[in-house]
């Protein structure tokens, strides 16, 4: 649409919603004040002009009736009088006749009439708010029901709403402020209607801290007064013209503000109902206008598709409301049906919104429409609609984007994201897209979180994922970290049952181990061992790299029994998939331990935005036993500053069958010639972790008794056995 023709458009429908006022028919009810009523009017207004706000209950009214006030503002002249004038004359128009309506754009229309200049203005203006061009003064409790409920509305309807009549209010434009700001919100955080019913609109200044009270019993009062007649015209007018309204006349924008005035309205649940096939919340968004790729740097701006989805997001919002305040008014399936809607919503958006831009995303200014905010407050964070939710995000594809979590993980509280993550790892799969509150789960404060706490705590050590058993370890103890903090752990009975069982020694450590009492010595250390080269092809990255490369990881396990060639010839296969080549290699043996390690450090051809365990870095482990072989990944955390580090060592301190392994690296650069290591740069530092299936994790000192005993001598024997009780008893 052209600029010229909407401005014909919105001209035209101010004229249309402006006519009543000044129709000739009015002439007759509303006869002209003569000039001599007029001065008497005018000279009464400009009193109350100088009147404090305080004061006006106490004005006495000699000229300025209000029936005298109902013929002067439908007087052809009205806008020549002066600003202040026209908007103090309307405190004279309580008991009138001329601030009735029965429809929201009525009043829109009538301010328009008597502020045409001024309402002009702020629609040109880019600021998108009527502060500066136009106040209207009340509304006041001396006043009646429905002309409360006309200053009301017009304080608190979102402001988009009376700036742009004739368009959908739910359009935004990258020059947007806040156009769901209301105009008696005293700050950019006030955006909800019925919150501006029952604490904004009328609230005075109070001069004193005695007045305060009394001037919020006097909005509180107010409030409840014209709640009924605000749901009522909203009502008539839904059910007389459904959807058929742009501006503040839209039905989806009637039934939130109505969700928000009263949510357990039983009506408000018909009226939803009723215009949902028209209002299609579940329909596709409006294609691009043009390939995405010609808008170039924009985002995409004035598209339809994403006024449509926040209106759509507007009507779930209203409708979540209803569902969760007035069930009863709600078929028994409502709730289920609706969060259905809502993750297809979120998809929609997910799909529609340019990647560059945030303009358009429900966090975004866009807060008044966010239906998973609802979420965030009672009914809406029970644990019967937790439950719901949860049997919903189960339901969600595999395909999915984590874009369609986003909102319900963001709006659900600590305890939907982290019961959803322990849902999924009870039943061995992946967490996607979630990632339990640790902070919340130690702190353990509610009985929920106490018991989502010792479901985690359940799955500590259980089969064979290693890399779960660290990652839970890692969350619930600060990377190790609480386990040495001696006070956390004798306040935290179920923090020191973790590490006395799972954590020995924290994961930067010396060679002679602080808490198990064992030394790393070169008759413990493995040695590095002679390994075949890698292929000349795999090096060079040719087409014959990953059959090359699966050869010479078959022959790396050629004089293993069982199925150990299989799960090689399965990681070779899994390697090639993933498109990942081995680089280089070290082999780590024993004379005194059957089992040996492999070190490969790998490049892949692509990096995946979400990898999967255990290709999370550059550096893979194979641990080669006599009748098996298994594939292990290194977390990150056991990374350094710059770079992975090196393994340094290899050991079985404990002679438990499992690995330690020992890396070395710097934290902070270290080259210069005046340089000393510790003193003006960082020194080296030692990382050691234990392997846990298919994991390096925490080193856990579990000896085999006897062996340990020998080792230490008879001399440290008793030594020793009083340290494991104190240890472990």
């Amino acid at each position: 649409m052209s600029v010229s023709r909407g401005a014909c458009i919105l001209l035209m429908y101010a004229l249309c919603v402006a006519a009543p006022v000044f129709a000739a028919s009015d002439s007759a009810v509303f006869p002209p004040l003569s000039s001599e009523e007029l001065d008497a009017v005018v000279g009464e207004i400009r009193a109350m002009v100088k009147t404090d706000e305080s004061q006006v209950s106490d004005f006495v009214v000699r000229e300025a009736t209000p029936a005298r006030i109902d013929r002067l503002y439908h007087m052809p002249e009205l806008p020549q009088l002066e600003q202040t004038v026209r908007e103090n004359g309307l405190i004279f128009a309580g008991q009138g006749s001329i601030l009735t309506f029965d429809k929201p754009s009525d009043i829109v229309g009538k301010v328009s009439a008597w502020f045409p200049g001024e309402i002009a203005a702020a629609r040109a203006s880019d600021r998108q708010s009527f502060f500066g061009y136009v106040h209207m003064w009340g509304p006041y409790t001396s006043w009646g029901d429905e002309q409360i409920a006309f200053l009301t509305l017009w304080n608190c309807m979102p402001q988009i709403a009376w700036l742009r009549p004739a368009e959908n209010p739910f359009t935004r434009r990258l020059s947007d402020s806040l156009p769901f700001m209301a105009i008696a919100a005293r700050s950019s955080n006030e955006l909800d209607f019925g919150q501006c019913v029952r604490t904004r609109s009328g609230l005075r200044p109070a001069w004193t801290e005695a007045d305060i009270p009394v001037v919020r019993k006097e909005v509180r009062d107010m409030s409840e007064r014209v709640t009924p007649v605000l749901r009522n015209k909203f009502a008539n007018f839904l059910t007389t013209h459904r959807c058929q309204g742009t501006g503040p006349d839209d039905c989806v924008l009637i039934l939130l503000l109505w969700a928000s005035l009263s949510p357990a309205d039983a009506e408000l649940a018909v009226a939803i109902q009723m215009l949902e096939a028209e209002v299609a919340p579940d329909s596709p968004l409006p294609e691009l206008q043009k390939p995405a790729d010609q808008y170039e740097d924009g985002a995409q701006e004035g598209e339809q598709r994403f006024d449509t989805a926040l209106r759509q997001a507007a009507f779930l919002r209203a409708k979540l409301i209803s569902v969760l305040n007035a069930p009863t008014a709600w078929p028994a399936d409502a709730l289920q049906a609706l969060l259905h809607q809502l993750t297809q919503l979120q998809q929609k958006l997910a799909a529609a919104i340019d990647h560059r831009w945030n303009y358009y995303e429900l966090d975004y200014y866009n807060e008044p429409v966010n239906p998973w905010s609802v979420f965030a407050r009672c009914p809406g964070n029970t644990p019967q609609v937790q439950a719901a939710i949860l049997a919903e995000l189960n339901g969600i594809g595999a395909d999915a984007t984590c874009a369609v979590y986003e909102q319900w993980f963001k709006q659900g509280g600590a305890s939907l994201q982290t019961a959803y993550a322990l849902k999924r790892l009870t039943a061995n799969q992946s967490l996607r897209c979630a990632s339990p509150d640790w902070a919340w789960l130690k702190q353990g404060r509610s009985s929920g979180a106490r018991a989502l706490r010792n479901g985690y705590l359940a799955l500590l050590g259980r089969g064979e994922t290693g890399s779960m058993h660290d990652m839970l370890l890692s969350g619930l103890t600060d990377n190790g970290q609480a386990c040495f903090d001696g006070n956390a752990v004798a306040d935290t009975g179920w923090l020191h049952d973790v590490c006395k069982t799972w954590i020995s020694e924290p994961q930067a450590v010396r060679p002679a181990l602080e808490h198990s009492r064992l030394r790393l010595g070169d008759a413990e250390a493995f040695s590095e061992a002679p390994l075949e080269p890698i292929p000349a092809a795999v090096m060079a990255q040719d087409e014959r790299a990953q059959s090359e490369q699966a050869q010479w990881l078959g022959r790396l396990g050629q004089n293993r029994k069982g199925d150990a060639g299989q799960k090689l010839q399965a990681i070779a296969a899994e390697l090639s998939r993933r498109g990942v080549l081995v680089y280089a290699a070290t082999q780590w043996n024993h004379p005194d331990h059957p089992t040996s390690l492999i070190e490969l450090q790998i490049s892949m051809a692509e990096q995946s935005s979400e990898p999967v365990w255990p290709f999370m870095g550059s550096r893979l482990l194979l641990v080669i036993e006599p009748q098996n072989i298994a594939l292990v990944g290194v977390p990150q955390r056991f990374n350094y500053q710059y770079d992975e580090g090196e393994i340094a060592h290899v050991s079985d301190l404990d002679e438990d069958g499992k690995f330690e392994v020992w890396f070395s690296g710097t934290f902070g650069e270290c080259d210069g010639e005046d340089l000393q290591p510790g003193v003006d740069c960082a020194i080296e530092t030692l990382h050691m972790g234990e392997i846990t299936g298919d994991a390096l994790s925490y080193f856990a000192n579990t000896p085999k008794q006897w062996p340990m005993l020998k080792r230490v001598g008879a001399s440290g024997g008793l030594e020793w056995l009083c340290h494991e009780l104190a240890t472990f008893g």
